[in-house]
């Protein structure tokens, strides 16, 4: 792979800003003319991962060795806006797109608690989409060295990239689609959906307001579950005004979809995987905590997006 092409990679994620926020946003005014931004599709949509330093070989080795895919060898750039210096990896699994990265350097605040970034055509044009929606803009556009960025907020804190590289050749299709996870406290949840659902262009699945506490580490109890598909990926709302989440629920970012997960399981644990939490068997899917050397923490699970 060109070097050109290996920066390009690189930089999917560095420009997002996903913030943790516990304030409540407003629900967007007006939203019923709102066009959706246009995307790539799902498998330029990445999840970010950052892993302890030192350990971004550990995490690539035991994520491939778990779920297949391809990386790209790490290598030391400057991509974020402020001076700074990460060694990143691209990595092209069959469940989904990750942006991995291990500072070398203290990260730029507030780097380092982003989700996603999202692909899309005409990022000035998916800003002005963003705000009309409710969507604030942490970072306005500006240029890089391999493309045109801006990060977005929604109301309840999850925000993302969106970015349009000058090459944007080179990302394979998807076996599965993995499920962006977003934690939202219950009254921030109609104004986020009015949000993002405008800017995505997505549909509601599923609103389930008492779905099975034992998903997120709690049985006995309740949380309000929203299930949305999106030209961007899928997505599932998390919500309760309950207190704290069970640990780890809510380290998590994304879920990511397995044919057999009895299977994927035995693979992660012969990779230095960490199970911490199931595997628990809810009405349509069994799941599990996992997480990584380096860190990151992902669900897993079998059955449907339904």
């Amino acid at each position: 792979m060109k070097r050109t092409r290996i920066i390009a990679l690189a930089a999917i994620g560095m420009a997002s800003l996903v913030v943790s926020a516990c304030g409540t946003a407003s629900a967007p005014q007006s939203t019923a003319n709102v066009a959706a931004a246009q995307p790539y599709g799902v498998q330029y949509d990445a999840t970010h991962v950052y892993v302890e330093h030192g350990k971004l070989n550990d995490f690539i080795q035991s994520w491939e060795g778990t779920f297949g895919g391809t990386h790209n060898a790490p290598s030391a750039f400057q991509i974020t806006p402020t001076a700074s210096n990460t060694m990143a990896s691209i990595m092209h699994s069959p469940v989904g797109l990750l942006a991995a990265y291990d500072y070398q350097t203290p990260i730029p605040y507030p780097f380092g608690s982003e989700q996603t970034g999202f692909g899309v055509h005409n990022p000035d044009s998916a800003v002005k989409v963003a705000q009309q929606a409710g969507a604030t803009v942490p970072v306005a556009p500006w240029t890089g060295p391999v493309g045109r960025e801006a990060v977005i907020r929604f109301p309840g804190g999850y925000s993302s990239q969106i970015w349009e590289q000058f090459d944007m050749s080179g990302f394979t299709p998807l076996t599965t689609q993995p499920e962006f996870r977003v934690y939202l406290s219950e009254d921030t949840v109609s104004a986020f959906l009015a949000s993002y659902l405008k800017f995505t262009g997505g549909k509601v699945i599923s609103d389930v307001s008492n779905a099975d506490g034992g998903e997120i580490g709690a049985p006995g109890t309740t949380f309000h579950r929203v299930r949305m598909t999106t030209p961007f990926g899928n997505t599932v709302v998390l919500a309760t005004n309950q207190g704290a989440w069970t640990y780890p629920y809510g380290h998590d970012t994304t879920g990511y979809t397995v044919p057999n997960l009895a299977d994927t399981i035995a693979k992660a644990k012969a990779n230095g995987v960490t199970v911490l939490a199931g595997p628990y068997k809810s009405a349509d899917r069994s799941s599990v905590m996992m997480q990584f050397p380096g860190g990151y923490t992902a669900e897993v699970h079998d059955g449907e997006f339904h």
